[in-house]
């Protein structure tokens, strides 16, 4: 059966739900004997059957081998902007549009300015979230850099809060990786990175996180962060109070020459094995 044409990712997930279940059950496959046949969890196939996990393109495609098919892979694909939780897909979307931005978490690296790695280590920090999920959106999250990286990529500027430099990854050499990217990133003449000092004291973001975007006519908006929750702003004087807040933090960051030598020291205290 050919895959139906969907209108936008919202509603491929749900026809790729929708195919899963007919081929199961045309095949009269148990979830037990397509683990068999996939050598993947039974429990893990279930779920994304019914639509509870999002998949990996490699499961989709190991289920295009046991059904005949060749077309749940392809609807995977259309339908992986699900990954991103329900509230930040229309921010993924304005994302790709902006011009420029500025960022800064208060405990962690930026999304923007992750190696899969340290990416990959968060996210399956999650209680409830397969690997595989996992890796579906640390695809998701590498691919959010592209405009920061390509032919055409944005300005930008990121504070990285000292305090999320003082936890590492569990993996050193992940570590050394990640440091050793952020030297890289504060090269570019598109990005401008600083370090706002675990001394800087209260500051109006504590706690949390936010980007900053600006759009091609020229509006402004911000996604403000929590640990698994976000909010969309784009009331003018909801981001002209975030925009002031963002410059407060800025104003008390080291600059960007002081920050990238704090990444130097930081990466010299983080040999990897091969360099011990």
């Amino acid at each position: 059966m050919p895959a139906r044409k969907s209108t936008g990712t919202a509603d491929a997930k749900q026809v790729l739900v929708k195919e899963l279940q007919r081929l199961r059950e045309a095949s009269g496959f148990s979830y037990r004997e397509l683990a068999e046949l996939t050598n993947y969890d039974a429990s893990y196939l279930q779920r994304l059957h019914t639509g509870e996990s999002n998949g990996s393109p490699e499961a989709l495609a190991a289920l295009d081998n046991v059904y005949s098919t060749g077309h749940l892979r392809g609807l995977w694909e259309l339908s992986k902007s699900a990954g991103f939780t329900k509230y930040f897909r229309k921010f993924a979307t304005l994302e790709a549009q902006a011009i420029s931005r500025a960022d800064y978490h208060a405990s962690l690296i930026p999304g923007i300015l992750q190696t899969a790695a340290y990416a990959r280590e968060l996210l399956r920090t999650h209680p409830h979230r397969s690997d595989e999920e996992a890796e579906a959106m640390v695809e998701l999250r590498m691919e959010r850099q592209a405009n920061l990286f390509g032919a055409e990529a944005i300005i930008a500027r990121i504070v990285i809060d000292e305090l999320a430099l003082l936890r590492p990854l569990g993996d050193s050499a992940a570590w050394a990786d990640q440091l050793d990217h952020l030297m890289d990133c504060a090269r570019r003449p598109n990005l401008t990175l600083q370090i706002l000092p675990s001394n800087a004291g209260a500051h109006y973001l504590i706690g949390g996180g936010v980007s900053l975007l600006w759009l091609p006519a020229g509006k402004c908006v911000a996604q403000m962060e929590g640990t698994s929750t976000g909010q969309l702003v784009d009331d003018p004087l909801d981001i002209e109070v975030t925009r002031l807040g963002y410059d407060q933090i800025r104003d008390r960051s080291l600059s960007p020459v002081e920050s990238l030598n704090v990444l130097k020291k930081l990466r010299e205290g983080t040999p990897r094995c091969n360099e011990v």
